[in-house]
């Protein structure tokens, strides 16, 4: 583990920002500091991954201290990484997912989600062998990770290209359970973990023109519609299209199914790629779109469905070389922000990559410039500082994770908040 100093301060320091002016503020005073240092950065542990942070995931969200999921490829290895209420980081649980699962490659930007009711996470992808017949979900919970394979009906050999964590509606005389509903081209299936129904759900969903033209799913969501029992669907195409669908088509569905009336909105960016996110928040709801293409561009977008409509709440931001998104609602504050992953981005000459904090308000939308932006003090070129970001509940307050190639950052305070380990 390293701690880095000096101009990881732009998270904390606009103070010294006078001072820099006037002469009368030097790196090395930062350099001296080491016990009240607020970002440190665990590096990859000794393992055969060339790539060790590919993806990070909030496991725990109660308790001391704080817990991530890490990915690692192209030697497919998972860690959980345990952060102590001091700030210690320990590496445990190394598991090679290929020696136990068969799985030869992740995807690039790999399916890693976090439940948002549970300490659990769970990878969505594709083992070794199975020539496009099936997917995997791999659960991690209290250290233990268990797979559920779900049947693809119409095999393409092709990645999953997105999932998310639902509340299904009942079936076969249970209750709603909270399930993984993954997507493959056009088709969504149900994951279940328990007692899983036969067949294995799986539903062939359609865009809205009387058609009913295929599609092609490259992001999955879920939310509540006020006083129902389980959740609906949210889909993002490649052609750039928000969609919702009932979240009846998790249990299966006899005939291609179509998206609710009205609730369909064409976003304007066409392209979009696997590794796009729909991120769902407040109980309107609103939800926050992350989209990229393959030529670096990426747009973020917020909008709320009503039972009739989907509509835009102020104007989508550009961003390029956008890639991930995750949101931080910092502890005690009513502000909302979105950690903007851009892992190709220049700083300093070299494409290293940085994260943006933009804040996010429901009625006007995206602040015109970021809170804060975060990046490593030594820049490299191919660092990919920002593939992955995540929220991760810590000490009873919650801290901005980022993860770089070969590193995952944690930034215990920021101009966002205070001092978040024991005894600092």
């Amino acid at each position: 583990m390293r701690t880095i100093r000096r101009r990881s301060f732009l998270a904390l320091g606009a103070a010294c920002l006078p001072l820099l002016a006037a002469g009368g503020c030097k790196w090395t005073d930062f350099d001296d500091l080491k016990e009240d240092t607020w970002v440190t950065s665990t590096g990859k542990p000794d393992n055969a991954a060339a790539s060790w942070a590919v993806a990070i995931a909030r496991l725990r969200q109660s308790g001391s201290g704080g817990t991530l999921a890490v990915l690692g490829a192209t030697e497919e290895i998972y860690n959980d990484v345990v952060i102590g209420p001091t700030g210690d980081v320990t590496i445990t649980n190394e598991l090679e997912l290929g020696n136990q699962l068969g799985i030869g490659n992740l995807a690039l930007e790999p399916l890693l989600l976090s439940r948002p009711d549970a300490d659990e996470a769970a990878l969505v992808t594709m083992p070794d062998g199975s020539q496009g017949s099936r997917i995997l979900v791999i659960r991690s919970t209290a250290g233990e990770l268990k797979p559920v394979s779900v049947a693809i009906a119409q095999p393409s050999g092709a990645q999953p290209s997105g999932a998310t964590y639902m509340v299904s509606p009942p079936q076969g005389g249970t209750g709603p359970q909270t399930q993984v509903l993954v997507a493959q081209g056009g088709t969504v299936f149900g994951a279940f973990f328990d007692s899983a129904p036969s067949p294995q759900p799986a539903c062939v969903l359609r865009d809205d023109a009387a058609a009913m033209a295929a599609i092609d799913i490259r992001a999955l969501g879920a939310y509540r519609p006020a006083g129902a029992a389980y959740d609906d669907i949210i889909v993002l195409t490649s052609g750039g299209k928000l969609m919702v669908y009932d979240g009846v088509a998790f249990n299966g569905c006899m005939a291609p199914q179509a998206p609710r009336p009205g609730l369909v909105r064409d976003l304007g960016f066409t392209g979009v790629q696997t590794g796009s996110q729909i991120i769902t928040l407040g109980d309107m709801p609103y939800v926050l779109v992350q989209m990229h293409d393959d030529s670096g561009g990426g747009r973020l977008g917020l909008y709320q469905i009503t039972a009739s409509s989907i509509d835009e709440i102020g104007a989508p931001r550009d961003a390029a070389r956008l890639k991930t998104a995750a949101l931080f609602e910092p502890t005690g504050d009513a502000k909302r922000y979105v950690l903007a992953g851009m892992p190709s981005a220049i700083v300093d000459g070299a494409d290293a990559g940085q994260v943006q904090v933009i804040e996010v308000d429901l009625t006007t939308g995206f602040a015109a410039t970021p809170a804060m932006t975060l990046f490593d003090a030594q820049p490299q070129s191919n660092q990919a500082f920002g593939r992955g970001v995540a929220e991760l509940p810590y000490n009873g307050k919650k801290i901005i994770a980022v993860a770089a190639d070969n590193d995952v950052f944690l930034y215990f305070r920021t101009t966002l908040y205070g001092e978040t380990r024991e005894g600092r």
